[in-house]
């Protein structure tokens, strides 16, 4: 055996050539018999022996093909067919022929013939995912972009039949509306093999236009390099997406009016209710002050109530606007550094804390939160205040701030060393109106932390509390940790 000869045998494809005029085999390698199972001998017996072991379903085209080799004598052909093994199994081979032309006659075929049956079998495979996706899915040629196949759901949506899709192109079909994108979308296939979810306007054969999430693949079909394509009809989405947005900018100027309007009834609120209880107040504090000596005890002590009564009802007022505001306004969420925050609501509540001689101690450095900085100021103040005033005058008020994360989250702590709260009322003080001791013990309107929970809820947040019945409690706020958002929210 020579060199070339083992060569030969050596590959992992069926070498073969054909003698047109002896009509056989005069050349066929090893692999042949391990590939097909027959003795090489076999194959010296012409042409009869190769035709009746081809497939059935391939025996016309494939003698159709060879006399196709030897009429138009291409340089060369490649072909995919099926044959028979000795054992019975089909398989696919994929042969490449090589014409021998000498004298402007054809004298010889040369081929190389390799075994793609576990290809074919992933192709059928493949095809069958193809037809029956729920999506609609095409194949294009890349050399030509002529479509190759398409499935039911493509017919479906572009109105095409498949007689009128195969052999042609999108551009003669005038399938794509234009893209700004398209220069870099088919770069990136160039580059990468692959377009995921571009998005594109697809005209279809009645002139309409539907929105589709289209994914391009390079994969090889035969031994041609093709384009998969998968398009998603998002039309519907994108109708809803709309209809949304307009929904959404229409609702945005309805309550930017009922804003207006409330704040107008806020305006009126305050200037109507207020103005005749400033009025009230002032008359009866002139009663007292310019006309003292001819009232008696008992018209001093109803001028008295009734001084006290309008600066109650004036609170209300104030708390119940201050409560309302909160329901409506917008506010402009941004990060807040805890510490600056603390520091002024300390500076505001100073002239308190001293008068008191509370002891204020504040863990630094504190987190940065998603907040609004007023708003927490507010609530500070609010929460600081709380924490002195429900302190029994014979202890001597110690409050203690700090900060922890969790998952996300900055949990501030407020602690006291005041009379505390009992377990069951601890849910009750933040609603409106709530008090749990008589006025004359601890004035107030009973408003204070049911504004402090709304205020932390339009900042996204949580407020609780955490205390035992004459030991103090520990009032906590949640927060989300800036480093976790945006610097901006709305």
């Amino acid at each position: 055996m020579g060199k070339v000869e083992e060569l030969l045998n050596s590959l992992d494809a069926i070498i073969w050539e054909w003698d047109v005029q002896k009509n056989r085999f005069t050349l066929f390698s090893q692999q042949a018999e391990r590939i097909l199972g027959y003795p090489l001998h076999q194959w010296e017996t012409g042409s009869e022996f190769w035709v009746s072991r081809l497939h059935p379903e391939d025996r016309e085209q494939m003698v159709a093909f060879r006399e196709r080799l030897l009429q138009d004598k291409p340089e060369q052909a490649l072909v995919d067919y099926r044959m028979v093994t000795a054992d019975g199994r089909t398989i696919w081979l994929r042969e490449r022929v090589t014409v021998v032309v000498e004298n402007d006659k054809v004298t010889k075929l040369r081929g190389i013939a390799m075994d793609i049956t576990e290809a074919k079998e992933a192709e059928e495979r493949f095809f069958k995912a193809f037809y029956s996706s729920l999506t609609a899915m095409a194949i294009i040629t890349q050399d030509d972009k002529k479509f190759l196949e398409v499935n039911d759901q493509f017919t479906a949506l572009t109105g095409y039949d498949r007689d009128e899709l195969l052999g042609q192109t999108a551009e003669e079909l005038d399938l794509w509306l234009p893209s700004p994108d398209r220069a870099e979308k088919l770069e990136q296939l160039q580059g990468q093999g692959a377009i995921r979810e571009w998005e594109k306007k697809l005209q279809c054969k009645d002139g309409s236009t539907r929105d589709v999430l289209t994914s391009i693949v390079v994969i090889e079909l035969g031994g041609k390099p093709c384009l998969l394509f998968n398009l998603l009809d998002i039309t519907e989405r994108r109708r809803a997406e709309e209809i949304l947005r307009n929904s959404r900018d229409a609702l945005e100027l309805e309550v930017q009016k009922r804003t207006a309007d409330m704040e107008e009834f806020v305006y009126a609120v305050s200037h109507d209710l207020r103005a005749p209880l400033m009025a009230l107040e002032g008359f009866a504090q002139a009663l007292l002050e310019d006309y003292a000596e001819r009232l008696n005890d008992k018209g001093q002590d109803y001028c008295r109530r009734i001084v006290s009564a309008a600066r109650k009802m004036d609170q209300l007022i104030a708390a119940l606007l201050d409560y309302g505001r909160l329901s409506y306004r917008e506010l402009t969420l941004g990060e807040v550094a805890l510490d600056k925050v603390i520091g002024d609501a300390l500076q505001l509540v100073g002239a308190y804390l001293s008068e008191r001689d509370a002891e204020v101690k504040v863990s630094s450095p504190l987190p940065k939160v998603v907040g609004h900085h007023s708003l927490l100021i507010q609530i500070l103040v609010n929460l600081l205040t709380n924490a002195v005033k429900f302190t029994p005058p014979d202890r001597k008020p110690k409050i203690q701030i700090w900060a922890e994360r969790r998952n996300g989250k900055v949990r501030i702590w407020i602690e006291d060393n005041g009379i505390g709260i009992p377990k069951e009322h601890q849910e009750r003080i933040f609603r409106p109106f709530t008090r749990l001791h008589p006025e004359t013990e601890y004035p107030g309107i009973g408003m204070g932390l049911a504004i402090v929970k709304r205020g932390v809820e339009r900042m996204g947040g949580k407020i609780g509390v955490v205390s035992e019945l004459g030991k103090g409690s520990k009032f906590w706020i949640e927060l989300q940790a800036a480093s976790d958002l945006p610097p901006s929210v709305n």
